[in-house]
């Protein structure tokens, strides 16, 4: 709603992304974070999910959406974003090289 009617070129983001399996195996250095600002849900793409279904309405033609995602969800991710309607969908790696990053642009 605080942005509602809004567009923009670039829309960064670091959702929470950790599924309940990843939750469970926190390591005690990130254990204590708030809950919600690392739980995604039972497959950790819950909030995830929400964005992609709102973002694009705020992007301009061309506009782009950057995401840190789980490295095990770069398949899944890409397919929402996708179904979300973003004409280009690329995943990139981190530097250990694991597929850490989504861009999508409208």
């Amino acid at each position: 709603a605080a942005v509602s009617g809004q567009r923009f070129d670039v829309i960064v983001s670091n959702p929470p992304y950790l599924s309940e399996d990843d939750w469970a195996a926190l390591q005690p250095e990130v254990a204590f974070e708030p809950r919600g600002a690392l739980d995604g849900g039972a497959d950790g793409l819950d909030i995830i999910r929400r964005l992609l279904a709102v973002v694009p309405d705020h992007l301009t033609d061309g506009g782009w959406l950057l995401m840190e995602i789980g490295a095990a969800q770069a398949v899944a991710v890409e397919d929402v974003a996708r179904a979300a309607g973003f004409n280009t969908v690329t995943i990139r790696p981190d530097y250990a090289g694991l597929p850490r990053v989504l861009m999508a642009r409208r």
